[in-house]
């Protein structure tokens, strides 16, 4: 045997090849920077003066990770609102069930709105906040793997102009 190896790949007829020494006997490799989620495919092969002999095709699913999520910066801030949101960048290898945003007046913000699911850029409006305060808040998403919460924001609301009577 001259030279031996595994071709590897994402579809059922794998073509990425490795080389992996010579002779006869076991052996093994790692592949590295694989996708969350995704099922590979491999076989071995060896090649002698005759020629090229392939193994059976096998496959394993690499595991899903928790999905990225990053927190939006706050908009239309005026004394009583906010616009807060997030963005959703990759589901990971599963499916994002749900998203949405943690908030507060604490830097550890709990309570939580839900906003949707799946991946991209999602944003709600609160209302009814008191003037002048600073709230904090976060992004969050769900996927089978797990919840990922995004950087701790802030910003403070707008003070009212003082009333004055004459």
């Amino acid at each position: 045997v001259t030279s031996r190896g595994i071709k590897w790949g994402t579809t059922s007829n794998p073509t990425t090849s490795i080389t992996i020494g010579s002779g006869t006997g076991a052996f093994t490799t790692s592949l590295a920077s694989l996708s969350p989620g995704t099922e590979y495919y491999y076989r071995s092969w060896a090649a002698n003066s005759v020629g090229t002999t392939n193994g059976t095709v096998k496959s394993f699913t690499t595991s899903a990770l928790p999905p990225t999520v990053t927190t939006s910066d706050a908009a239309y801030i005026i004394s009583s609102s906010a616009t807060i949101g997030g963005n959703v960048t990759n589901a990971n290898g599963a499916t994002v069930t749900s998203r949405g945003i943690k908030w507060g007046t604490t830097s550890n913000p709990t309570t939580s709105i839900t906003i949707g699911s799946g991946t991209g850029v999602f944003t709600t409006s609160l209302g009814s906040l008191s003037p002048g305060t600073e709230y904090y808040y976060r992004s969050w998403a769900t996927n089978s793997a797990g919840t990922t919460d995004g950087t701790v924001k802030s910003f403070t609301t707008s003070a009212l102009a003082p009333s004055v009577t004459t």
